[in-house]
C-alpha cells in the first residue's frame, strides 16, 4: 500500500490554545469532526496538543460541575501526543492499534518545532480499506468447501431508536443495513413517554437521544432506566452544552452499569458505528 494511500483526508482545522473549551466544542460540532489540533497561543504553527470527543466525555462532569465551558482548552487538551512524519504513514494504522487512539497528527519538524500538516483519523483508515476492497471475491472463495461459505446462524436483535432529529434516525437505520441480523426501529420521540418501560423490556439494544427532550422529560426517562432491571444494552446521546448539572449526575451515575453507555454530541460518524455496531 502507497504512502499516498495514507495521506490525512479528514478536515485540519486547529485552535490557539487559549480557545475557550466551549468553543471548540461548537467547533466539533459545526464542522462535524472528532478532533482539533491545538497550537501555541504565540505560534500558531507550533503543535502542543489535541483536543477530541474523548477528552469532552473524560472531563465533562467537572466542566458542568464547576461551569468551566469558558476555560481554555489547554486545561483539558491531551498534550502528550503520538504523532507521525509523511515517510511514516505506512505504519499510522498499527500505532492507532497499538496505543488506541483514534486521531494522529501528521508533522514535519523544524528547528525543533513540530508543524501539524494534517491529521489522520480511524474513520480515514476504515475508508481508505474499503476504497481498496476490490477484490473478486468468486476468485477468493474459490476451492473452499460450499459449507465454508455458509455464515453461522445468529440470533436476531431487536434495536429500538428513539431521536427528534432525522438525520440521526436516518445515520442508524443505515447503519443497521451492514447487518442481516439487526432489526431496527427508528422512531421520533414522542412528548409523552408512558412506553418508555416497555421500550426498556423489549428492545435488546436501545438508542435514546436526549437532545430537545425537556427537564422533565429526561428526568423521568433516566428514572426509568435506573429503576429498570433490564440487561439489556442501552445507548444515551447527549448533548452536553445543554445538559442540566442534575441531569449530568443521573447519567454518570447510570453509566457505572455496564449496559448503559453515554455518547456525548458532537459524535464522530466512526465513533457511533464503533459502539452501535459492536452490538451486530
Amino acid at each position: 500500500m502507497s504512502k499516498k494511500s495514507f495521506l490525512p483526508k479528514s478536515p485540519l482545522v486547529s485552535v490557539r490554545a487559549d480557545t475557550s473549551i466551549g468553543d471548540c466544542v461548537r467547533l466539533l460540532r459545526d464542522k462535524s469532526i472528532g478532533a482539533l489540533v491545538i497550537t501555541s497561543a504565540n505560534v500558531r504553527e507550533d503543535l502542543i496538543g489535541i483536543f477530541t470527543e474523548r477528552d469532552l466525555v473524560k472531563n465533562i462532569e467537572l466542566i458542568h460541575r464547576g461551569n468551566f465551558w469558558d476555560n481554555p482548552v489547554r486545561a483539558i487538551m491531551t498534550a502528550t501526543l503520538r504523532t507521525i512524519t509523511v515517510d511514516q504513514i505506512k505504519s499510522a494504522p498499527k500505532i492507532m492499534a497499538r496505543y488506541n487512539i483514534r486521531h494522529l497528527p501528521v508533522v514535519s519538524e523544524e528547528k525543533g518545532r513540530k508543524r501539524v500538516i494534517g491529521v489522520i483519523s480511524m474513520r480515514d483508515l476504515f475508508r481508505t480499506v474499503m476504497e481498496q476492497f476490490d477484490f473478486d471475491l468468486d476468485k477468493v472463495f474459490s476451492g473452499l468447501p460450499a459449507q465454508a461459505l455458509v455464515p453461522p446462524k445468529r440470533k436476531n436483535k431487536l434495536a429500538g431508536v428513539f431521536s427528534s432529529d432525522p438525520k440521526f434516525r436516518e445515520l442508524v437505520d443505515k447503519s443497521s443495513k451492514l447487518t442481516k441480523h439487526l432489526i431496527v426501529k427508528a422512531m421520533s420521540l414522542k412528548a409523552d413517554l408512558e412506553n418508555m418501560d416497555d421500550y426498556l423490556a423489549r428492545f435488546e439494544v436501545l438508542v435514546v437521544d436526549l437532545e430537545d427532550m425537556s427537564k422533565v422529560q429526561v428526568s423521568k426517562f433516566l428514572a426509568s432506566v435506573h429503576a429498570s432491571k433490564t440487561k439489556n444494552s442501552i445507548y444515551l446521546v447527549f448533548n452536553p452544552l445543554t445538559l442540566a448539572p442534575e441531569v449530568n449526575q443521573m447519567l454518570h451515575k447510570l453509566s457505572e452499569r455496564k449496559e448503559i453507555h453515554l455518547l456525548a454530541k458532537p459524535m464522530a460518524l466512526g465513533l457511533f458505528y464503533e459502539k452501535f455496531i459492536r452490538e451486530i
